[in-house]
């Protein structure tokens, strides 16, 4: 399946599986559904929210909470930029195609000289990493720079989409809520 990346600037925590996933998001005209669709996996595993879906403001928020801007891949020369207590995305696997992303604490990094291969910097440091969820979760392990991604700072405002999505839904849980008190007002008045 061809697509186009760029349009996938979000990160989103999966609830199967936890990990994290570059998406994009899709939604119609007036934001009553929000379609979360994975980078380079087929329609099918596409994931659609409604804002009727959710009972509590808390609920949508806890959605929200699961988007990010897309982590980038640490390049060789920048390992001095993670120190212990860094969060970062790193990435595990569960074979030889099966490679997914979680967060993971820096608790410490084991500097090593750098190497040149062909006029290009090779970092040969070592990242111990405490996982912060996965399968992982609690346990510490160590990494290659490979394997290491740094988060995006959130910008400054939400993605627009999310923003129409979460007002869609937190309208409608009021208007939901308005509703349920007038009737139970009106059911005090007989």
């Amino acid at each position: 399946m061809a697509s186009d990346s760029s349009a996938y600037d979000l990160e989103y925590r999966d609830n199967g599986d936890d990990a994290w996933y570059a998406v994009n998001l899709v939604m119609p005209e007036f934001g009553v559904t929000l379609t979360v669709k994975y980078l380079d996996f087929p329609d099918s595993c596409d994931v659609t929210f409604r804002a009727d879906q959710f009972t509590t403001a808390s609920e949508v928020d806890e959605l929200m909470n699961r988007f990010r801007p897309v982590s980038r891949q640490m390049q060789d020369d920048e390992c001095d930029k993670i120190t212990n207590g860094v969060t970062v995305c790193a990435s595990y696997s569960f074979g030889t195609d099966d490679l997914r992303f979680y967060d993971a604490v820096v608790k410490a990094v084991h500097h090593e000289k750098h190497s040149f291969v062909s006029g290009e910097e090779e970092c040969l440091c070592t990242f111990v990493l405490l996982w912060q969820h996965g399968p992982n979760v609690g346990n510490q392990t160590s990494a290659g720079i490979g394997s290491i991604c740094i988060l995006q700072q959130a910008a400054a405002q939400v993605h627009p989409r999310i923003l129409r999505f979460s007002k869609a839904a937190k309208e409608r849980i009021a208007s939901e809520l308005a509703k349920s008190t007038n009737v139970s007002k009106g059911d005090s008045d007989i």
